[in-house]
């Protein structure tokens, strides 16, 4: 769990599969309106461990989570990409925690994460805060010696 920005109003953010709560960058948006905004790894990203954890029950340990740090209410609950999930889970789980739900680009799935072999083994070491920026490093130089994608 990260908690970072001003003092302003909270903002609970479920990341995207290219984030942990260290390497946040889609929240820089909420930080630099003066929320604070509290990130949390979901399973198998930043130093989490990897299992096969349900949106439905992590909602339940970033509630405790919630609750250790003596937050009320959230101003909103965010997800990103992947992170939609979590934040509709938690959101319809917890009614009373937030005051909004916002969902960016948010990639629906009843499945727990990780739900593949490859995701097990591929994410925890691409996505290691000793690696992560290296990932990123390679994909931007991807993105930039084809900006327009990668057509057939």
């Amino acid at each position: 769990m990260v908690a970072q920005g001003g003092p302003g109003d909270a903002v609970l953010y479920f990341h995207g599969g290219h984030e942990s709560a260290t390497v946040v960058p889609a929240a820089l948006l909420y930080v630099e309106l003066g929320y604070c905004v509290i990130s949390v790894s979901r399973p198998g990203y930043g130093l989490t461990d990897v299992g096969s954890v349900s949106p439905a029950t992590f909602a339940v340990l970033v509630d405790e989570v919630r609750d250790s740090l003596g937050r009320g209410e959230f101003l909103a609950v965010v997800g990103t990409s992947f992170g939609g999930p979590q934040a509709v889970e938690y959101a319809g789980r917890f009614p009373g925690r937030a005051r909004s739900l916002v969902l960016h680009s948010a990639a629906p799935s009843s499945r727990a994460y990780p739900d593949s072999i490859v995701e097990r083994l591929g994410a925890p070491v691409l996505f290691h805060p000793r690696v992560e920026r290296f990932t990123w490093r390679a994909i931007s130089g991807l993105m930039r010696t084809a900006p327009g994608g990668f057509e057939s």
